[in-house]
């Protein structure tokens, strides 16, 4: 078996461990800009911790009449999103998943200067397209086996959420995870953190999807009982995005020994976060000693930060086992 290094911080601050348990989890689902369908309309939810678990909202329900469908639209943000989270006298720390790519490929913005794409993929490898897919994209199929959408399917959408989350930015200062410069401070000091979430991938996690359809039984029931609709499939992929959004909180700040990782790209989080914790940096995987110098050079685009930096990075969470697996086959194949 390949040696990779799981490595568990040996010390975490109080600080960080109260502030965990003290924040809301919000999930974006964003739809397309005029949406014309259901799965194209916009839900916001949030996780919390209780006394008895978590404690789940769906804010985008209570939007004000003609905007339901419509709460993650820029226009109206300050009778929305404002209003529910950033408006109030006690501010409350906020880990934000949005279920968006956060970034472009690289060779996208050259393919739109004239640029001819390089490499020009083979007829029968469709996710090699350097215009249409991140680096990501191939890293998630590699890993399990899921083909990946192009970004021409996410474009409405994303064009849509990068500019809330531009607004996000200017207004809260919010700080979007793993793409651009990392903000000063430790994760756990900032008040408002963006991570770009994939609910599709996380439920290739066992332990994820678990908990996730237990969660949702749970809403389910609770709705029924009180008169109201089920969650409907934007609701859902809003719910796994915040569900996410606390596992990857819940691992930089308080670390345990878990068969369930995330990966954190090496290098992009907020200065003061040095110390591995339960989430594994892309380093930790591509060790020059697990890797042959031609694996290494065909592997180095999925670490570079350059790269990383432009096209974003979608966290979930990943199997331990899977990923032994997929280190192991490299080494072989």
């Amino acid at each position: 078996m390949c040696d990779i290094a799981y490595v568990i911080a040996t010390s975490t601050s109080r600080g960080c461990m109260m502030s965990w348990r003290d924040t809301t989890y919000v999930g974006f689902h964003g739809g397309d800009w005029t949406p014309s369908r259901r799965s194209e309309v916009d839900a916001v939810a949030t996780l919390t911790h209780g006394r008895d678990g978590l404690v789940w909202d769906l804010p985008s329900r209570r939007a004000p009449r003609g905007l339901t469908g419509n709460t993650l639209h820029p226009a109206i943000l300050d009778q929305t999103i404002f209003e529910w989270f950033f408006n109030t006298i006690a501010p409350t720390r906020h880990v934000i998943g949005v279920n968006t790519p956060f970034g472009w490929p690289m060779e996208f913005r050259s393919f739109l200067d004239g640029g001819m794409p390089s490499p020009i993929p083979h007829v029968d490898d469709t996710s090699a397209n350097p215009v249409l897919f991140r680096e990501s994209d191939r890293f998630a199929e590699e890993l399990l086996g899921v083909e990946p959408d192009s970004m021409l399917h996410h474009a409405d959408s994303v064009t849509k959420m990068h500019t809330v989350m531009r607004i996000l930015r200017e207004r809260v200062n919010a700080h979007v995870a793993f793409i651009g410069r990392a903000s000063n401070g430790t994760w756990y000091d900032l008040d408002t953190l963006i991570v770009e979430t994939d609910a599709f991938c996380a439920d290739f996690s066992s332990a994820f999807k678990k908990t996730r359809r237990e969660l949702f039984a749970r809403i389910n029931k609770e709705l029924v009982a009180n008169g109201k609709p089920r969650l409907k499939v934007p609701e859902k992929v809003a719910l796994a995005s915040a569900l996410i959004a606390l596992g990857l909180d819940q691992a930089i700040c308080d670390p345990v020994e878990s068969n369930t990782l995330y990966l954190v790209p090496d290098g992009l989080l907020p200065v003061g976060d040095v110390q591995p914790t339960r989430h594994h940096t892309y380093a930790d995987i591509f060790h020059a000693d697990n890797l042959n110098a031609d694996e290494e050079s065909e592997w180095k685009k999925h670490i570079d930060r350059k790269r990383i930096q432009y096209e974003g990075f979608p966290t979930y969470p990943i199997d331990k086992k899977k990923l032994e697996r997929w280190v192991k086959k490299k080494q072989k194949s």
